[in-house]
């Protein structure tokens, strides 16, 4: 689905929801897919800022047979968060874990380099650590339901499909089931 562009104010509600979705082996996109079902080898999602607009990305590595069940599961992943939010406690958890890799970053001299060089050449200033988790830290449940609003629309997915053939009109499907 079309993203954000990367000086968006609403960034750190994309970067929240990435991470509950699909952005490490805790995700729920990896336990429920993976994990729970053995139905991909890997699951996950991203997202990529550019100046002027973005990606939101969900990626699942299967075979043909199981293309139908693994769409069907990310669709109703992505409806869960659009309809019901994130729980607190979960919102709290993906918050620490991504300050945690923030902090970790900093110790790796590479990892500081590219962070500030990149936010120099992006943003004409150096964005610290400490505001980038203020920002992390200022995002509630509400806000993240209706950035998912925003994001999962049915009328912006796109699916692509790359190998052996699969049904398409069956996937086409499963995301009308998801427009009403």
């Amino acid at each position: 689905v079309p993203g954000l562009p990367q000086d968006s104010d609403d960034i750190y509600k994309v970067h929240l929801i990435n991470n509950i979705l699909g952005g490490g082996l805790s995700s729920r996109l990896f336990q429920e897919i993976r994990e729970e079902r053995g139905l991909a080898y890997s699951v996950y999602s991203y997202h990529s800022a550019f100046r002027d607009c973005g990606l939101f990305t969900v990626y699942a590595g299967t075979s043909p047979d199981n293309a139908e069940e693994v769409t069907e599961l990310v669709m109703q992943e992505l409806n869960k968060i659009v309809k019901e939010g994130i729980p607190e406690k979960e919102l709290k958890r993906t918050k620490d874990q991504i300050k945690g890799n923030i902090y970790l970053g900093l110790e790796n001299v590479s990892s500081r380099m590219s962070r500030i060089g990149k936010s120099e050449l992006c943003f004409n200033k150096l964005i610290s650590p400490e505001e980038v988790i203020d920002n992390i830290v200022k995002v509630n449940t509400s806000q993240i339901i209706e950035m998912a609003n925003n994001l999962f629309k049915p009328s912006k997915l796109a699916i692509t499909t790359i190998g052996p053939s699969c049904n398409d009109d069956i996937l086409g499907e499963l995301v009308k089931k998801y427009e009403a």
